[in-house]
């Protein structure tokens, strides 16, 4: 099998199971990523950092479609993210754009649906260095919305235009 076989799809979990999904698949040797988040979370008695999905309920993983199947053998998996009757497929620069995210800490999520989506543009330089989104204006600034387009969420990030190029 070859790398261009494998495809990054979206596996559904049980609530709250994330991380205990992910770390099942790699125990069985599934190439997984699980975007996850620093949050601060306040006790009664203390507050703490701990990570969190980014996405609830969501794990990509990265394998030949005719492999699905062993999918469903892993304790909490609910389902896969099905497009037209198919497995939906994350582009690899989407998988990119979620590392660049959860590197910087800068953006806030939006729904993708709701959004005016313009432009398809490359991010030239800065912190975003080689990411893809759609633009939008707001308040005389570019926002470029980096998107999971099958998966339906967006994270937005400011970015000036001088360093933005059509696609």
């Amino acid at each position: 099998m070859t790398s261009e076989d494998r495809k990054w799809l979206v596996v559904y979990t049980k609530p709250l199971n994330e991380k205990k999904v992910f770390e099942r698949l790699v125990e069985r040797g599934i190439e997984a990523y699980l975007p996850l988040k620093e949050e601060m979370r306040q006790w009664s008695d203390r507050k703490k950092k701990i990570q969190t999905p980014l996405i609830s309920r969501v794990v990509f993983v990265r394998m030949n479609r005719a492999k699905i199947p062993l999918l469903y053998e892993v304790n909490g998996v609910k389902n896969v993210l099905k497009h037209l009757g198919k497995p939906a497929v994350v582009q690899e620069w989407e998988i990119f754009n979620l590392k660049l995210l959860l590197q910087e800490q800068v953006w806030e999520e939006i729904d993708c649906y709701a959004a005016s989506l313009g432009d398809w543009v490359i991010i030239e330089a800065g912190p975003f260095k080689g990411a893809m989104g759609r633009v939008f204006l707001a308040q005389n600034e570019s926002r470029v919305c980096l998107t999971l387009e099958n998966v339906g969420k967006g994270f937005v990030v400011s970015v000036p235009q001088h360093l933005l190029r059509l696609k």
